[in-house]
């Protein structure tokens, strides 16, 4: 109600002017003019270790807990990379690199050919 009417007043006043007379923020009158609050459900901590250990196993274990990150939000899924990390670091879904250090030759001192 508050909202509906400071858009009926918009044209005669600043809109800081009204929303500090009623006590509500710009954010909440601009998010109302948007069409309200979005209808966004959380995704629970098995659901999201599904989708990390998913993504890990198509990458081939390459990614860490910010690639990881990266790659859900642009599939469209909002979390944030401290969950990801404590989710991925809790049940050791870690990076793995396949490059392995190769060891050299013992050299071979004192021997002659």
């Amino acid at each position: 109600m508050k909202y509906a009417w400071i858009d009926t007043q918009r044209s005669a006043f600043p809109l800081p002017v009204l929303c500090d007379a009623l006590s509500v923020s710009q954010s909440g009158f601009r998010a109302w003019q948007a069409g309200g609050t979005q209808e966004r459900k959380r995704l629970t901590d098995g659901q999201a270790l599904v989708l990390i250990r998913t993504i890990h196993q198509e990458v081939r274990q390459a990614y860490g807990a910010r690639r990881i990150h990266a790659e859900l939000r642009g599939r469209g899924y909002r979390i944030g990379l401290p969950r990801i990390d404590r989710l991925e670091g809790g049940k050791r879904v870690a990076p793995h690199n396949g490059a392995k250090k190769q060891k050299g030759q013992p050299r071979r001192v004192g021997l002659s050919a």
